[in-house]
């Protein structure tokens, strides 16, 4: 892989994302040039920032061409907000945890909707590895594409799996465990 055109070709999509949102702000009102400064014309707090249409098609387009188990896999992860651990994701999903941290890190490594933050210790003594969503604009879509009453048995699965890591149990021992009908 050539490091430099890969590097430009990030540049590249930030850039894009940046002028489009410039583009956007301008359109709505948002912000505007006095003199040769741009400021913005109304307090921070009262803007409803939405990502632009242009730049939700592309975060579409990435997620949908993910095979359907990452897709799964990180639509579950995004129950856990912009941050995530894989011991968990791995209870929620009741797969062995090796073999998801291995499709974690292929996801970080290719596709770059995640970047792994390190390793941790649960409170129950569990390593786990840390990750977090490349933007939050990945994690909002993600958790927007589950059905409703999935995210709700998945935020009980979740604090469930958390309280019980506290206690006696083990995240592993709860992932072999009958599930709450994810």
């Amino acid at each position: 892989m050539n490091v430099a055109y890969s590097g430009s070709r990030w540049v590249g999509l930030s850039i894009l994302f940046v002028t489009s949102l410039a583009q956007f702000l301008v359109e709505r009102g948002d912000i505007a040039k006095v003199r040769e400064h741009w400021v913005l014309t109304r307090l921070l707090s009262e803007l409803d920032l939405e990502a632009p249409v242009n730049v939700r098609k592309m975060i579409r387009k990435k997620i949908e061409a993910l095979e359907a188990e990452d897709r799964r896999a990180l639509e579950y992860a995004s129950i856990q907000g912009e941050e995530f651990t894989s011991a968990v994701l791995a209870c929620l999903l009741n797969t062995d945890d090796l073999a998801l941290e291995e499709r974690l890190d292929h996801l970080d490594k290719v596709h770059r909707l995640i970047q792994t933050m390190g390793e941790e210790e649960l409170p129950d003594g569990t390593l786990s590895t840390r990750y977090r969503f490349a933007h939050v604009l990945y994690q909002n879509s993600l958790y927007n594409d589950l059905v409703s009453k999935r995210r709700i048995l998945l935020h009980a699965a979740t604090q469930y799996g958390w309280r019980e890591s506290e206690g006696h149990k083990s995240l592993q021992e709860l992932a072999s465990e009958p599930k709450i009908g994810l």
